[in-house]
């Protein structure tokens, strides 16, 4: 009877086999004629340049952006410069506090001396009050954004500026309108769906793994640095540089005596990040719940995804799974995928 059993079973896999292959031919066919038209289409797309030398700020910008238009991203004001020479934006995001050589007023304001940048959006990302700054930015900006962000605004306001163009400057090629290149069904989604069904059913028939709490966590996890944020206190910037060093412990008594006073969430996540490395838990947990119910900011998503892996890490399962639910729940998370992919493991 088993060998029965045996017999069907690689009957069964050599049929999956041989459909996976003719599917897989031709979705190559396919892929090929989606991606010339598509590389026409991103020719006309408008582009964004993003000035921050915070990688975690660019990046959630990016992520924010990037399905409205072309981002680039500049770390350094020399760096933006150079990006203009060779290139022309719709909307320019320009953080003040770029290093001690340039700021971003003294950037915005060369980048506006260029005749090809008249009608080019450049908008300040500050932390300073507006009150405070509201007559002095003018000279040099479109808009202002107060930090922390609202990922909202920021996506709408981006995005109303990048529809307005077209009716500006209808004849340069450089500023197509956005809303022409709205995402159209894939009319051979069903072939996409019957190939993911035989991979996943070959793949479950072939090779089933157990995985423990420790080995999924390390998978997942990655250390993170801080670059690019300072402080004018001295000890928070020395708690700094313990973290940037992998000193975490002195890092956590440094950030823990400067968020006794103030509320930073920038710091606040590399404060739970710190009590990560050095298997604080719970406190890790109580400070990503902190940043999370804190909606107005962009490491949120860092947050949500960063505690489900504590709660992994911490042994608390149900905590985990309910957590990388609430990601999943959001197909634009920007842990979506890894969130899925360690949920199906976390069920097996």
């Amino acid at each position: 009877m088993q060998l029965i059993n045996l017999y069907l079973m690689e009957i069964i896999l050599g049929f999956f086999v041989i459909l996976s292959i003719v599917a897989y031919s031709f979705l190559v066919v396919k892929y090929f004629k989606i991606r010339t038209k598509v590389k026409q289409l991103e020719k006309n797309i408008p582009s964004v340049l993003i000035v921050e030398d915070d990688p975690v700020n660019a990046e959630l910008l990016n992520v924010i952006l990037s399905e409205h238009c072309n981002t680039q991203i500049a770390k350094t004001a020399e760096e933006a410069l150079e990006l203009c020479k060779n290139n022309k934006y719709v909307v320019i995001l320009m953080d003040i506090n770029l290093g001690p050589d340039m700021n971003g007023i003294q950037v915005a304001d060369i980048i506006k001396k260029d005749p090809s940048f008249e009608r080019t959006y450049i908008i300040a990302l500050t932390s300073y009050e507006p009150k405070d700054v509201v007559v002095e930015f003018s000279k040099s900006f479109s808009y202002f954004i107060q930090k922390p962000y609202n990922k909202d605004y920021i996506k709408e306001l981006v995005r109303g500026l990048l529809m307005l163009q077209p009716l500006e400057i209808q004849d340069n090629e450089n500023y197509a309108p956005i809303y022409k290149y709205k995402k159209k069904s894939f009319k051979y989604k069903y072939a996409i769906i019957f190939l993911a069904i035989v991979l996943i059913s070959s793949a479950t028939l072939l090779n089933k793994k157990d995985y423990d709490n420790s080995q999924l966590f390390h998978n997942y996890y990655k250390t993170v640095d801080v670059v690019g944020i300072t402080r004018g206190d001295v000890d928070i910037n020395n708690g700094i540089t313990y973290f940037h060093d992998g000193d975490y412990q002195n890092a956590c008594t440094l950030f823990n005596d400067y968020l006794k006073e103030k509320s930073d969430m920038s710091i606040t996540y590399y404060y739970g990040i710190a009590s990560i490395e050095v298997g604080e838990y719970d406190r890790a947990e109580k400070l990503f719940q902190q940043i999370i119910k804190n909606k107005d900011t962009l490491y949120v998503e860092y947050a949500e995804w960063y505690l489900s892996l504590t709660y992994l890490v911490d042994e608390k399962n149900d905590s985990a799974v309910s957590q990388l639910n609430n990601i999943v729940s959001n197909s634009e998370h920007y842990y979506y995928e890894s969130a899925q992919e360690l949920l199906n493991k976390l069920k097996k």
